[in-house]
């Protein structure tokens, strides 16, 4: 509708113009579902059961208490104990007689790989490496506040904003550095992020940092949730999140990115995301403890299952993540098939 009064108030407009761009981004951040995809099915009576030990991180937590409770209503006596984890934890959690999961989970949902070594020492104590199973695809954004002018960053001013400066380098302290007028121009920029065990940071770090660590000037916050809420507050304020989170609330808008300069500005969307377009992607994996002769038990290969299903992609599009394409989904359930005795030194194959 705002886009029908625009030729009758062009001076007003210029007022407005923030507000609607903002919302127009906002609105382009939603993902879609692969119509391809197919529904979940049960394979007729066959019954399925048990009980496992489960850990989520930040990100993933809320779309894997979806899936589990979604999934109960198939199967009601398959039972998941979920634990909130950090993505740093995710191999302690699978180890058995440590923290945070002391018995050994069965399954844990991050949104940053297992390292190689991490994944041989859990096979040197329990015998079997993990199924790892790309789950959907994350874009981290950067936020700033709605009120907020901004254009675009690029890559380049995304390090100097957020990365602890080398010797000699400069970084970017002042709106005015990256192009803001006005009552911006003499503001310092407030810099909110997470905390060095998130797999978001982990992401960050790798994708838009150069490998650098995070400026001690990052105001830490324990999810991405708390970013963008506390960039809602603050006009001076920028961040980066999962974008699962970021358009929850309309006090903060998406920034588009630029791989470089005289590049255009990407925003994140359908397109892309799974283009690669957008520069910082991650894919977001549940990694399942087989058993030891290598195969997974049938509860766990059904939740996969329905986790790859449109059904089970319905909720990662609710929660705000991207979807699996039909065909990515379909190479992991045929492996999935293939494998019922996988060997135990390998991981699931995600598509290229």
């Amino acid at each position: 509708m705002q886009k029908m009064w625009i030729s009758r108030g062009m001076l007003l407009v210029l007022g407005a113009l923030v507000v609607l761009v903002s919302t127009l981004a906002q609105a382009q951040v939603k993902p879609e579902v692969d119509p391809a995809l197919k529904h979940y099915e049960r394979n007729g009576s066959h019954r399925v059961e048990g009980t496992f030990l489960a850990g989520a991180s930040d990100s993933l937590k809320r779309l894997f208490d979806l899936w589990t409770e979604r999934f109960h209503h198939h199967h009601s006596s398959v039972k998941f104990e979920t634990t909130g984890i950090e993505t740093a934890d995710a191999a302690r959690a699978i180890f058995k007689g440590t923290a945070p999961i002391k018995e050994g989970a069965d399954l844990v949902a991050v949104s940053f790989p297992i390292s190689q070594d991490d994944l041989l020492a859990i096979k040197a104590q329990r015998g079997v490496m993990p199924v790892r199973v790309a789950v959907a695809v994350d874009a981290i954004v950067l936020v700033v506040n709605h009120k907020n002018p901004l254009e675009g960053l690029t890559l380049q001013q995304v390090a100097e904003v957020f990365a602890s400066p080398s010797t000699g380098s400069t970084d970017i302290e002042h709106w005015k550095q990256v192009g803001l007028n006005g009552k911006f121009a003499g503001l310092e920029i407030n810099r909110y992020g997470r905390d060095d065990a998130s797999g978001t940071y982990m992401a960050f770090k790798a994708m838009a940092l150069q490998g650098k660590e995070q400026s001690a000037h990052v105001f830490k916050q324990p999810g991405s949730m708390s970013v963008v809420l506390e960039v809602g507050s603050d006009e001076r304020g920028i961040g980066y999140a999962a974008t699962g989170y970021a358009y929850r609330s309309k006090k903060v808008r998406v920034v588009p990115l630029a791989r470089k300069s005289g590049d255009r500005f990407v925003i994140p969307n359908n397109d892309t995301v799974l283009s690669g377009e957008y520069p910082l992607l991650r894919e977001l994996y549940i990694y399942a403890m087989p058993e030891p002769g290598g195969t997974l038990k049938p509860a766990l290969k059904h939740f996969l299952q329905f986790v790859l299903s449109r059904d089970g992609q319905e909720l990662v599009k609710e929660e705000g993540f991207f979807p699996l394409p039909a065909s990515h989904s379909e190479q992991i359930l045929g492996s999935l098939e293939r494998d019922e005795r996988m060997s135990s030194g390998e991981t699931a194959k995600k598509s290229d």
